[in-house]
């Protein structure tokens, strides 16, 4: 399983905070960008070990109408 991951830098130098897009709405901080995925990760484990299941959901796009995409 493959979860896009958004690593920020904190104000200050303070470090750097790693989350999830919504829905899952988890993230974790840490002195360094590693740290602070390795503590998502870890917050990911432990949802997975409570019964949430992560799933992708493929939706086709409908198709661009001939004219006029602007």
């Amino acid at each position: 399983m493959q979860l896009t991951t958004i690593i920020v830098p904190l104000p200050d130098q303070a470090g750097f905070s790693a989350r999830l897009a919504a829905p899952i709405e988890l993230s974790a901080e840490g002195p360094t960008a590693d740290e602070a995925q390795l503590r998502l990760s870890a917050l990911v484990f432990e949802k997975l070990r409570e019964g949430v299941e992560f799933r992708t959901l493929a939706v086709p796009s409908p198709a661009l109408p001939a004219s006029g995409f602007l």
